[in-house]
C-alpha cells in the first residue's frame, strides 16, 4: 500500500525528495513494514491538528524549541533520530539544546510549562 502511494505521488522535487521521504518513513516506523501513515505525503486534517499546539502569536524561537523537545520525546531521547527527523545536524541539535539550557538558567527565554517538560 505504501509502495503504491510512492508510485502515484507527484514528486515536485527531485530524487532527493523521494529519498528523504523514505528515510523519514524508516525512522518513524515502529515496525519493519513502512505504512502509508509513515510517509506523510499529503496534508490531511489529522496532519493539521498536530500543529494546534502552535498558537498564533508564538515566536518562531518558541516553536522551534517546542518542536525539538516534542521530537526528542517521540524518539525517547534519541538525539540522532531526532536530528534526522528534524532535518538538522547533530551539532546543530546539540547547540540548540545547550542554548535552551543557558536561556532557561538565565530566565531570559521560557516556553510554556508543557513544552519544558517534553
Amino acid at each position: 500500500e505504501a509502495m503504491s502511494l510512492l508510485l502515484k505521488y507527484e514528486w515536485k522535487g527531485n530524487i532527493r525528495e523521494l529519498e528523504n521521504t523514505i528515510q523519514r518513513a524508516v525512522l518513524l516506523s515502529t515496525s519493519e513494514v513502512i505504512l502509508p501513515k509513515n510517509l506523510y505525503l499529503e496534508t490531511t486534517d489529522e496532519d493539521l491538528q498536530k500543529f494546534d499546539s502552535f498558537r498564533v502569536g508564538i515566536s518562531v524561537k518558541e516553536m522551534e524549541k517546542t518542536l525539538i523537545f516534542k521530537t526528542l520525546k517521540e524518539v525517547h531521547g534519541n538525539r540522532t533520530k531526532a536530528a534526522k527527523i528534524l532535518g538538522i545536524s547533530m551539532r546543530t541539535l546539540r547547540n540548540k539544546l545547550r542554548e535552551y539550557r543557558e536561556e532557561d538558567h538565565s530566565g531570559s527565554f521560557v516556553v510554556g510549562k508543557n513544552s519544558q517538560s517534553e
